[in-house]
């Protein structure tokens, strides 16, 4: 089975991985246990649009491929920076609260005012 995580270039811009992990991305299973999870089947178009791009880059020479590749880990990583983080919600704190820590013996015995 292929690593999650792709050690070079060559493995992460394959055909055959970005055919499996379109397929996979469409398969049956995968968009039950995202329905099932976030109530919507998922967008698979990322791994549609990484599979065109594998497609594209195979009959080019390896200086172009480069080239291509660097543009295209750019503008990924610059959207991924753009987009909002689950840390977004969280706002930071200059102090405790008010009651923090708690009593530790009232907080042992469940006895609380």
């Amino acid at each position: 089975m292929p690593s999650p995580y792709p050690e070079t270039l060559a493995e992460k811009y394959s055909f055959s991985g970005a055919m499996g992990a379109l397929y996979t991305c469409y398969s049956f299973r995968y968009q039950a246990m995202s329905y099932y999870r976030y109530g919507q089947s998922t967008d698979c178009s990322a791994r549609w649009d990484h599979f065109k791009f594998c497609l594209s880059i195979r009959t080019k020479p390896d200086d172009i491929v480069e080239t291509m590749v660097a543009e295209r880990e750019t503008r990924l990583a610059r959207e991924q920076a753009a987009k909002p983080s689950s840390l977004d919600v969280w706002e930071l704190r200059d102090k405790p609260p008010a009651n923090f820590p708690p009593d530790v013996a009232e907080w042992a015995t469940g006895h609380r005012e």
